[in-house]
């Protein structure tokens, strides 16, 4: 019986090369992530729209922009010894402004109106939603953006720096979107009332949240920042507290 011998495979080519699925290759989920990120800014800033008006949302935006340079700044300064691609921080912020302050303000929402019917008492429901509810939820959903570059961009992710300048940059696109909301509603309260100047809502909002307190929300975040990086230096025999410290 005669034999025949396999051809041989030419240079630079394996022998089998197995395509992965469509859905694992690179440029679908960045064009999913992007798409994602798109709809939830675009949706996100009609809401705020919607509750501020027109005229305070442009406000609102103007005053809000205005940390967010020295906050992003600041962030990178901690991270220039080795500092991480720009695309990490670019997402992040994305998803801090778009992605998790829709997921914020809809959970909110929903949770406030849902206790307010439960209870038939709505002052409560405020207070309950403002104080429990809304630190959970937007810790949450700023935290998913760590968990991702964590998990997607592990090369890239290496100790807690690296975790602190992602949740701080998170927290700062969701401050910024907050601080639109803040900001607009306050402007939209003086033009009912006719304050202007020092004694203005306006700018009784924007000493407190831009002058007072533009690293509150960063801080917040970068605490599970700091559980990330600890993970990412655990080794693989600690696997419980790679997943609790975060």
């Amino acid at each position: 019986m005669a034999t025949f011998l396999p051809l041989p495979t030419p240079p630079g080519r394996p022998a089998h090369a197995p395509r992965g699925r469509w859905w694992q290759r690179n440029w679908v989920r960045h064009v999913a992530l992007i798409t994602l990120l798109t709809l939830s800014g675009l949706v996100i800033l009609a809401l705020v729209r919607q509750q501020t008006g027109t005229e305070g949302f442009l406000v609102g935006l103007g005053l809000a922009v205005l940390p967010v340079p020295l906050l992003v700044a600041a962030f990178r300064w901690l991270d220039r010894v080795d500092p991480g691609p720009w695309r990490n921080l670019l997402f992040s912020f994305a998803w801090g402004a778009c992605a998790a302050a829709l997921i914020a303000i809809v959970a909110n929402s929903f949770a406030t109106r849902w206790i307010a019917t439960t209870t038939a008492d709505p002052t409560s429901a405020d207070t309950l939603g403002a104080t429990v509810i809304a630190p959970i939820v937007e810790e949450s959903a700023k935290a998913a953006a760590v968990l991702l570059v964590f998990l997607f961009r592990r090369r890239d992710f290496t100790g807690i720096v690296d975790g602190v300048v992602i949740a701080g940059v998170t927290a700062t696109g969701f401050a910024f979107t907050e601080n639109i909301l803040y900001l607009g509603t306050a402007f939209g309260t003086d033009q009912l009332t006719g304050d202007r100047g020092f004694t203005s809502v306006t700018a009784a909002t924007f000493f407190v949240r831009i002058v007072m307190s533009p690293f509150a929300h960063p801080l917040f975040t970068v605490l599970t920042g700091i559980g990330f990086g600890i993970a990412a230096h655990s080794s693989d025999r600690h696997n419980v507290r790679r997943v609790l410290v975060p």
